[in-house]
């Protein structure tokens, strides 16, 4: 699947980052005691709850995803790191999980921690600076279950775009970037060559100012 509309039915989207090198962490973010045993294994019994929406694909470039998501709407209320770990054969490996919270118009569905409009901006700057410019990942993306106070709410979901794999050059190459429609509001992944200045192996890659050609 490539795709899933966004609106008042997705209170929640949420950008997942994965990230191995503690140096490559944000700094502007909350950061949240590390997992536990239990913590994880909530943790993956509700992921299996979810509908894939778009596939696993290697490199897509994230720039302009911040843009998008103000113009059909939603706003940073919440952003925190947490330190967890995963077995790959035999050994316990550690990793972070970055997480930027965008909520749907009226972000009283959840608790707003960014209250302050210097430090609002400087976690916006640092998100697109940080992870989505020069930046290429591997993303898919999930429709969960909304939970609200008296637990799932019927009719409504929670988007998660889950990225790893992050490939860091000044002159990445991307097959696809994340793109959300004006009109359609769907959020989608869009082939990076119908626009943008070519690169070898006949790949384009798109200028800063991508999310204002199409």
């Amino acid at each position: 699947m490539n795709g899933v509309k966004l609106g008042f039915n997705i209170p929640l989207v949420m950008l997942n980052f994965k990230i191995s090198n503690k140096l490559a962490l944000p700094k502007m973010v909350l950061e949240r005691e590390p997992e536990n045993c239990i913590e994880g294994a909530e943790r993956l019994a509700r992921s299996r709850s979810g509908i894939q929406v778009i596939d696993s694909t290697e490199r897509v470039f994230l720039s302009g995803i911040i843009g998008r998501l103000a113009v059909v709407g939603y706003s940073l209320v919440i952003a925190w790191k947490h330190e967890r770990n995963e077995i790959v054969g035999r050994r316990e490996k550690r990793y972070w999980i970055v997480r930027y919270e965008f909520a749907w118009r009226d972000p009283s569905h959840v608790p707003v921690i960014i209250e302050n409009p210097e430090q609002y901006e400087a976690i916006l700057v640092e998100l697109q600076n940080d992870l989505c410019s020069c930046t290429s990942w591997r993303t898919r993306a999930f429709l969960n279950p909304y939970y609200g106070k008296k637990g799932a709410v019927e009719g409504m979901g929670t988007i998660s775009v889950d990225c790893d794999s992050r490939n860091v050059d000044e002159n990445v190459l991307a097959d696809n970037v994340l793109y959300i429609g004006d009109q359609t509001k769907n959020l989608c992944l869009v082939d990076v060559r119908e626009f943008g200045e070519e690169r070898g192996g006949g790949r384009k890659s798109p200028p800063d100012d991508w999310y204002q050609m199409i």
